[in-house]
């Protein structure tokens, strides 16, 4: 499915964007402070890939907030509304469950805010339930003595409630009866919206000002796991080292240190190798993932316990550096790449919706120009990304 329209409102400065198109790639431009960041914000939260929530007491309108229940008479005020397109896939992945014919259209709508009951996302789709009743009906083969106790029903609920009265039921009843209480509250919209919820495309978002941590202390980052308080560049690390090949966890099992040596060494040049497919401003840099124990003299929380740095090895100079001190540019796209690439390994995630925003503005101007090739199994598409300093935020579709 794919995403055709969308509409921001009541969050943060976007009162109303009102209904704007998009497509493969859509890039949104404005002023600084013009709610470009809100926006995507707002977007993301339909279906984010990563732990995000609406806060109202953070993100309603400010000038509103105390007027909340007068502007929205339904108790509900909306967010995020979109329009999708389903492709043939989508559809024959309905009629396999639920038989042809059963959608009206090809396109519907989900929209999700604040308040909205148990924090649901609310589909808009139009289920021709009589029709999915009567393909179940055939599919089972009941007779007319047997379908008798299914008249004037239309739909799942009903079917559910008849035949659960039915005090002797035939096998070819209780097989319809069973396969009926397979959709969530004997509802065949429901049902059609369970299908194609597992194959919506999430929201990744991304931005410049999210870098990776180029330093960790194990320890403290075991424990802020523990307390789901891991920052984003510490949670940025642990998506590069899912990208590299290994995790947290494998690197402390390790209990030799000859193992650990090989097992980071294995993880470096998978990552030079992948990093410097795309990085064309100095081929001659190498990653390397180092661990060793905290020293006295450092600040703390790298000071004790085991630290796990990222450096990078210049090869003409044969010196290395923290990741940290190499240049702004270079840890933006070291920090996009390593999150981009580890969403597209992640099951579930292999189809999303990528939201950018201000990317590599810390380019320099030749950098700025990305290349997704077709041939790679990473792209579906061909696409020249030119990211001109006027501080845009890119709304990246990866179908």
């Amino acid at each position: 499915m794919k995403l055709v329209k969308v509409r921001v409102q009541n969050y943060r400065s976007v009162e109303d964007s009102g209904e704007f198109e998009v497509g493969d790639l859509t890039c949104l431009v404005g002023k600084n402070e013009a709610g470009k960041t809100a926006l995507l914000s707002a977007i993301r939260g339909l279906r984010p890939s990563q732990p995000f929530e609406f806060d109202e007491a953070i993100d309603y309108p400010r000038r509103f907030a105390t007027r909340f229940d007068d502007r929205h008479e339904d108790g509900t005020a909306e967010v995020i509304r979109t329009w999708w397109r389903l492709d043939s896939s989508d559809i024959a992945a309905v009629e396999r469950k639920f038989g042809k014919g059963v959608l009206r259209s090809d396109t519907f709508q989900i929209h999700f805010g604040f308040r909205y009951d148990e924090n649901k996302r609310i589909w808009d789709i139009d289920v021709d339930s009589e029709k999915v009743l009567e393909n179940m009906l055939s599919k089972h083969a009941l007779d007319a003595t047997e379908r008798n106790a299914l008249h004037g029903v239309t739909n799942g609920l009903g079917a559910d409630t008849a035949l659960s009265a039915v005090a002797q039921r035939t096998p070819k009843q209780e097989a319809l009866l069973q396969e009926i209480k397979q959709c969530r509250g004997s509802s065949f919209t429901v049902g059609v919206i369970d299908v194609l919820s597992a194959r919506q495309p999430k929201f990744f978002f991304t931005s410049h000002f999210e870098r990776m941590s180029g330093m960790v202390s194990i320890q403290k980052l075991q424990q802020d796991k523990q307390n789901k308080a891991v920052s984003v560049g510490d949670q940025i690390f642990l998506a590069f080292l899912e990208y590299a090949g290994t995790t947290l966890e494998e690197l402390l099992e390790v209990d030799r240190r000859e193992t650990l040596k090989a097992t980071c060494e294995a993880a470096s040049n998978e990552i030079t190798e992948e990093i410097f497919q795309f990085w064309s401003q100095n081929n001659a840099l190498e990653v390397i993932i180092d661990i060793d124990s905290g020293k006295a003299k450092d600040p703390a929380p790298f000071n004790t316990g085991t630290v796990a740095e990222i450096r990078i090895k210049n090869n003409n100079h044969k010196a290395t550096l923290p990741l940290s001190e190499r240049s702004a540019g270079f840890v933006w796209f070291f920090s996009f790449l390593a999150q981009f690439k580890q969403l597209r390994k992640t099951p579930g995630n292999s189809n999303a919706i990528v939201l950018l925003d201000e990317p590599g503005l810390t380019l320099h101007g030749k950098a700025q120009g990305i290349s997704f090739d077709t041939s790679s199994s990473d792209y579906c598409q061909t696409t020249k990304l030119f990211l001109p300093l006027i501080r845009p935020l890119w709304f990246l579709w990866i179908a």
